[in-house]
């Protein structure tokens, strides 16, 4: 007596156990990504305590040096981000206007080709200069819940301690 064997199709899913297991496999390398990504949390103050030689504890002024060295840091960082944005914002838009006056002086004389070749480029430059106007409108939107951020970190941070009780004994 012969039995049948039914072949399964590459393209079930429910049936096929090599997809089934490589599906496995692939959703447990996802979850263990994503546990590996929350257990290393940044420690924003490491290396301002590592110039102090990472100390068990800090006196009372290393502790204000460490937060306020670390929030100054990170306002400078913000500002020069928002400068770096604007500067590149500012550069873009001059050399649009080069590229226009030039195109304005020029463009009864210019190939098809040529023409084609500079709207492009217009083109790529404006759409390049709304995505920096983005991106500052949205630096700007959001650098004052990362500082906020930032600040609730450091205070709450268990090197700072000494902070708080200085601050209740008073």
């Amino acid at each position: 007596m012969a039995f049948s064997k039914l072949d399964v199709s590459v393209f079930n899913r429910e049936q096929n156990q090599e997809f089934r297991s490589g599906m496995l496999e692939q959703e447990e390398k996802q979850r263990m990504y994503k546990e590996k990504e929350v257990e290393e949390e940044i420690d924003y103050l490491g290396p301002y305590l590592a110039r102090l030689g990472n100390p068990d504890a800090l006196t009372y002024q290393q502790a204000l040096d460490v937060k306020y060295s670390c929030l100054d840091e990170f306002r400078h960082l913000l500002v020069a981000r928002a400068n770096d944005i604007q500067h590149q914002f500012e550069k873009t838009s001059d050399r649009i206007e080069e590229i226009q006056s030039w195109y304005t002086e020029n463009h009864e004389r210019i190939s098809p080709e040529a023409e084609a070749k500079y709207f492009e480029e217009v083109n790529e430059l404006i759409f390049y200069l709304r995505t920096l106007e983005i991106r500052l409108s949205r630096h700007k939107d959001l650098s004052f819940s990362r500082y906020e951020a930032i600040v609730q970190y450091v205070n709450s941070h268990p090197m700072l301690d000494i902070l708080d009780h200085f601050e209740t004994a008073r």
